[in-house]
């Protein structure tokens, strides 16, 4: 358990919720709580969190459907540069925006473009992208950086 966690948990204000408590009043007490808790880490102790956390739950973060399409500000972020632009992707996670912004294929960025924010998907509300980046994904966990390249050898097979 990270440091992090253990404050939380031993919060007096989010020991007082119990067991059988709605996500919206836990969430609420979590944001409460949360510039007091975070003002006793320091940087390094939030981001080996944040490390820890993602190592923990990319099994089920390349599962959930959510994770998967693009947002729509990525297609923004790529409306404003020229094709070729290097790209530099801190966080990259398993590599979903990397392989959008580098791979030069419609139709593999069309499946992409299936998030639904405001009643419509990407695709219904911008154009698939022309430009195509010379984009480098970095991760501080490990484990989202392998899930990442075992799917940049399966798109390079295919």
């Amino acid at each position: 358990m990270t440091k992090l966690e253990n404050l939380v948990l031993s919060h007096s204000k989010y020991k007082a919720l119990g067991e059988n408590i709605d996500k919206k009043e836990r969430q609420s007490v979590l944001d409460e709580i949360a510039e007091e808790v975070l003002a006793k880490l320091s940087s390094r102790e939030i981001c080996d969190h944040v490390r820890e956390v993602y190592d923990a739950t990319v099994d089920e973060y390349v599962k959930n459907p959510h994770s998967q399409g693009v947002i729509d500000e990525l297609i923004e972020f790529m409306n404003m540069l020229p094709d070729g632009t290097e790209v530099l992707d801190i966080g990259c996670g398993t590599g979903r925006d990397v392989f959008f912004m580098s791979v030069n294929d419609a139709d593999f960025r069309r499946v992409r473009m299936q998030r639904i924010s405001d009643g419509k998907t990407t695709l219904e509300k911008l154009p698939v992208p022309s430009a195509v980046f010379k984009a480098v994904g970095v991760d501080s966990s490990e484990k989202m950086l392998r899930s990442a390249r075992a799917k940049k050898d399966e798109l390079i097979k295919n």
